[in-house]
């Protein structure tokens, strides 16, 4: 702070509204919005969570994954490469789609991108529709640092991507609900923010 140096980073949007490091749909953000959820019942629950720390996020994804009915969901998703002059595009059946501009998030979870925050990208990361016990065990891994199973978690950079579902869902970003419906346009702004160092 003394010393007054900075660095500029990337900013992400969503339908217009900014974050900074990842955000998504599905159980990504099942899990970082039910900690608000927990803490907000009663003085007592927002006690115990807090005390958790970082460990409750990573207790609210277990928790989502064994017990929230209808995980998966069919999701389109169309984006631009980098450098690419056109769109690509896929459908696929997921428990989830992250959109990153770093690698770890709430509760040490770290994502399978080589994420950067300042190289005018963002990561696009699809959570496969796979069997509850294998999700579950690809998620432990994450959270050790290792390597996860291609056909669990696919990724790719991008400059933009947008994500359609079939059924309204909740985006999160930065552990907070940041927009709502079946249709999220998200962007990259690159150098957008300055941030101490």
């Amino acid at each position: 702070i003394v010393r007054r140096s900075t660095r500029a980073i990337d900013l992400l949007e969503v339908n217009g509204k900014p974050f900074v490091t990842a955000g998504g749909i599905g159980i990504g953000a099942h899990a970082a919005l039910a900690v608000p959820w927990i803490k907000a019942l009663h003085p007592l629950a927002r006690m115990a969570t807090e005390s958790l720390g970082g460990a409750v996020y990573r207790l609210a994804a277990g928790a989502n994954v064994m017990l929230r009915p209808g995980l998966a969901e069919r999701v389109r998703l169309t984006w631009r490469v980098p450098g690419e002059a056109a769109d690509q595009s896929m459908e696929v059946r997921a428990h989830g789609v992250f959109v990153a501009n770093q690698r770890t998030m709430g509760g040490g979870i770290s994502l399978p991108v080589p994420a950067d925050n300042a190289d005018g990208a963002l990561d696009v990361c699809v959570v496969h529709d796979v069997a509850r016990v294998r999700l579950l065990v690809a998620l432990t891994r994450l959270l050790r640092g290792s390597a996860v199973a291609s056909n669990v978690f696919s990724a790719w950079r991008a400059v933009r991507v947008t994500i359609e579902t079939d059924r309204k869902s909740a985006f999160f970003g930065c552990g907070d609900l940041v927009a709502e419906g079946t249709k999220f346009e998200v962007r990259v702004v690159p150098n957008a923010l300055r941030v101490l160092v």
